[in-house]
């Protein structure tokens, strides 16, 4: 059972395994329409022919320091299962128009 815990601190070995890319089977058409009095955004999820699939190089030090600082913030949470972080979220407090970045 996946438990969701704040998360207090990063390690980065968990880091790595767990920002290494993914695969999508699907992907959002986008479709705007614009009148003089309305604008209408219109999400459409469509099948790829084929799955999409990104790899993302190693997490450099300057980064993984970047996501360390933001669990100061208090709005972080990792996903654990049998005590082993497997997903997690970080936040950062946006002051200036009272928003969370996630």
């Amino acid at each position: 059972m996946i438990e969701i815990k704040r998360l207090t601190q990063f390690d980065a070995a968990d880091a790595q395994r767990l920002i290494s890319g993914y695969v999508s089977n699907a992907k959002h058409r986008v479709e705007k329409t614009e009148t003089l009095h309305q604008i209408i955004i219109k999400l459409e999820l469509t099948s790829l022919s084929r799955p999409y699939v990104k790899q993302y190089e190693s997490l450099d030090s300057e980064t993984f320091g970047k996501y360390c600082e933001l669990l100061g913030y208090g709005f972080s949470f990792g996903a654990y299962e049998d005590n082993r972080c497997v997903g997690f979220a970080l936040s950062e407090p946006q002051r200036w128009n009272n928003t969370l970045w996630v």
